[in-house]
This record gives structure tokens, sequence and C-alpha cells, in this order.
């Protein structure tokens, strides 16, 4: 990817991060206060690994941590997305989206929650529920990002190249 491309597929990335972070953080707190749960729900997720079992009754600065901790890794990953899927088609690009967020709910899940402590307290959450909410996450991700994508010129492309025909006219001689 040339250096132009990477900037806009970062920049570009880290925009659709955000948005799709703030749909999946606004998803799972209508989710968690129609189970009588908090909004808070995915503040309190991300903000785990730093206050431990102190989220579960959080400070408003325990939630402002949370929520910079949750729209960072937002951001990463919809910068990695947009690296990943810049000049690609826009077909592609929407349909790798879905995915894109299963991947990262499996790797916040199996690997990063673990490794930051939280690995018990996100088990809480129905794991169906998780899926589904990332998956929401991927979808906005690549709404949000379609708009921007470029489809990079390819070596070896077919370009057709459309040709005007001319006319000539035969003037009679007399």
């Amino acid at each position: 990817m040339a250096a132009s491309n990477l900037t806009k597929g970062t920049l570009w990335g880290a925009v659709a991060g955000l948005v799709a972070g703030l749909a999946l953080a606004i998803f799972l707190g209508l989710v968690s206060l129609s189970t009588g749960g908090s909004f808070w729900l995915m503040a309190q997720m991300a903000g785990y690994g730093l206050f431990g079992v102190a989220v579960l009754t959080p400070s408003v600065g325990q939630i402002l941590i949370g929520l910079l901790i949750h729209f960072a890794v937002s951001a990463f990953w919809g910068i990695t997305y947009g690296w990943t899927m810049w000049g690609q088609p826009k077909g592609l690009t929407l349909m790798v989206g879905a995915w894109w967020g299963g991947l990262a709910w499996a790797v916040m899940y199996y690997a990063v929650a673990k490794w930051v402590g939280a690995g018990d307290f996100v088990a809480l959450m129905p794991i169906g529920r998780a899926i589904v909410a990332h998956v929401v996450f991927g979808m906005v991700l690549s709404l949000t990002f379609l708009p921007f994508q470029e489809r990079a010129a390819r070596p070896g492309r077919i370009v057709r190249r459309h040709h005007t025909r001319t006319h000539h006219t035969r003037t009679a001689q007399v």
C-alpha cells in the first residue's frame, strides 16, 4: 500500500472504528438496560483490567477511562480494517465487515480479556449476545468505511477504453 493510501486507510479506518465503537457501546448498553443491568456495561468491561471488581460500582472517572479504552480499541480495529481493506472492491469491503467484527470478538474474548485479567468478568456476558454485538460492530464499521473506499488500480487489470468513432463523409465530385 502506498504511503498516501496507508494514510487514508488509517484515517478512515479510525473514523469508522470510532463510529462502530459508539454503535457497539449503545447496542450493549441498551441490551444491558433491558435486562436490568447498567447502560455503562461496555465502559465497565473495558475498564475491568485496570480497576478490577471496583467497576461493578464505578465512579464517573472509571466510566470515562473505560470509555477511552473502549474507543481506543475500536479505533485500533478500524485502522487494521482500513489497512486490510483499502483498495479492495466495495462488495468485498462490505462482506468482510461482519467477519471482522467476529474476529474482533474472538481476539478480545479469548486473548485480550484473559491477558488483562478480565476473562472471568467478560465470561459473565452471554456469549451469543457478545458475538451478535461484535458482528453489528463489524457491519457498522464496513458501512461507515465504505463511502471513503477507493478501488486501487492493479497491474494487469483490463481497462476498457471508450473510443469514439469518427465518421468520414464523402463529398460528391461534380
